[in-house]
Order: C-alpha cells, then structure tokens, then sequence
C-alpha cells in the first residue's frame, strides 16, 4: 500500500489527450449518409429484423477506445517510487606517500594503549582509520626513504592498503641502494602515480618526520604538484626546525595543510581535518529510484486491439 501511494505520472500533460476519447464515441455514433438508392417501402423488411437499438454503432469500438485511454496513460509514464539510491559521482583519488626511512622505525616512538610504538606503526594505525571512514575513494601507496617505491597502485579495497602497511618488511624497508631521505623524490612519484587517475579531484598526503637530503628540492615537487593541481598535506612526524618550515611551504604553495603529529589523538586529529575539507566538494547525494510501469499499459493496450481486430473478424464481422 505504501508503494501505491507513491504512484505518479511523469508527464502528466499527456492526460490531456483523454479528452478527445469521449468524442470519439460521439462522432463514431452520429446517424451516417443518406442513402444513394431511393426505395418505396422498408415496412415489410423491419418486421424481419431484430430490436432496434440506440446508437447502434456507438460503443461497437470500445476495445479500441480502451486501448486508446491506456496508451495515453503509458505515454504520460506512469510510475511508483522504490526508495533512494546513492549518486555514483566518484570519489577523491588519495595517494599516500610514506616516510619508510629507518628513522620512522626507530627509538623515539609514543606510548599507544599503554604501548610504545615506532612513528611507523602511529602512522599506520592512523591511516587504517582514514580509510575505513573513506569507502568511496581510492588510495595508492608510494613508499620513499633515499629511492622512490610503489607500494599500492590507486585501488578502492581499502583493507588491501591496510594489508600492505601490515608488511612491516616492506613498510620499514630503508629504501634499497642508499641512506636518507628523497622527500622531493616520493612527492614526484606520487604525482606520477595520480597521472594516471580520473576522478574530480586530487591529494596526496606526505608523511615523513626528517629533513630531505637527496633528490628533487621539496618545493621544487610542491611547485609541479601546483601545476598538477593536486594538494599536498604534510603530516611532521615529531619534525622540527628548518624540515618544519620547508615542509610548511610544500603544503602551502599547493593549497594543502601542514599538520605537526606528536601522538595519536594529533595524527586523528589531522585527518578529521582533512575529512572536513574533501567532503563538501565531493559529498554524494542521493537520487529518487522509481519503477516504471508503462509496460504494462502498452501490453494490455495490445491485447485489446487484437482481441477488437478478432472481433471484427469473427463473430461481429459485417458484410456491408
């Protein structure tokens, strides 16, 4: 019954075209031309035939007019309302480009439920809750210490970015053929990595907690994001001094964030921040999802017409 109510026409201007359905009975049953033939005398013919009826002809077609109503009806597309559905406008591409110098695994971690833990596993248990709380945006991984990595390509599946931050291994791996820490190097590859990715809009979220000291100038990949039109967000881990300042100037220069993170409830922090800044932009709406029922109409409508056509050709044909 709730569905019921919901019935409605979409284009409800069509009715109109029902109008013209009682006239049609009317024109159908006016009296017809007089005869061409002149002849003296019908009385001894009349007593042959049967009762004689109003407007005989009048209502012989009201399987065709029936069908007519019912195609008027599907043309002004009937309809019952099922719910709503969500929009499918895609969501924001995010790649994380992760400090995984040794540093990042090292001593001077922060206590986690009564557990010291690395800037490594902070930053980990921090970006498992960032993705949980972004289902419909995808992520991609690049990993830098002194040489660039990929690490996730840009994915939906959430838990298969969490599984790769799990392989600490991989995670902690100090960057293969040098020692440091190409800031500028895992910005230029996360830019690369976004390339290739076509949704509305476009982040990267740079985590690191050292001074750069190889590869491409920090601002000189900040200057490239701002012409990629991708923001950058920093995220200090426990930085300081002249590495703070720089890494400021990164996320201004392309219209990001600089967030310094100590502990936990600051990494949180962070990403609530940017949760509130990416969402209104890219909120999904929802849409109206219906069921259209004109189908039906035009299917009764048919039936109607054939069963008036076999009529016509059986049992009510007339011979003129």
């Amino acid at each position: 019954m709730e569905r019921l109510i919901s019935f409605q026409f979409a284009q409800p201007w069509w009715l109109l075209l029902l109008a013209f359905v009682p006239l049609r009975i009317w024109l159908r049953g006016r009296p017809g031309v007089i005869s061409a033939v002149p002849f003296s005398s019908v009385a001894l013919l009349r007593s042959m035939g049967g009762a004689i009826r109003r407007n005989p002809g009048r209502w012989q077609g009201i399987l065709e007019d029936l069908a007519f109503v019912l195609l008027i009806l599907a043309m002004a597309s009937p309809r019952i309302e099922q719910g709503t559905s969500n929009d499918k406008k895609e969501g924001i591409d995010i790649v994380l480009a992760v400090d995984t110098s040794g540093s990042m695994g090292g001593a001077g971690g922060r206590p986690v439920n009564g557990k010291i833990v690395s800037k490594a596993e902070l930053m980990r248990l921090g970006i498992n809750e960032f993705v949980d709380n972004r289902p419909h945006d995808r992520f991609g991984m690049i990993g830098f210490a002194y040489d660039c990595w990929l690490m996730s390509p840009l994915t939906l599946d959430g838990g298969w970015i969490k599984s790769v931050l799990e392989n600490k291994k991989k995670y902690q791996s100090g960057g293969g053929t040098g020692s440091g820490t190409a800031v500028g190097n895992g910005i230029m590859a996360a830019l690369e990595l976004l390339k290739k990715a076509k949704g509305p809009s476009k982040i990267i979220i740079l985590a690191t907690d050292g001074e750069s000291n190889g590869g491409v100038a920090p601002l000189e990949a900040a200057e490239q994001g701002y012409k990629d039109k991708v923001r950058i967000y920093v995220f200090g881990m426990f930085m300081g001094g002249g590495a703070r300042d720089v890494m400021k100037q990164v996320a201004d220069k392309t219209g990001g964030s600089f967030f310094n993170i100590s502990n936990l409830s600051g990494l949180r922090e962070a990403y609530r921040q940017i949760d509130r800044l990416e969402k209104s932009k890219f909120e999904q709406k929802k849409f109206r999802v219906y069921s259209e029922l004109y189908p039906w109409f035009v299917e009764v409508a048919f039936v109607l017409l054939l069963a008036d056509w076999i009529s016509r050709h059986t049992f009510r044909m007339r011979i003129p």
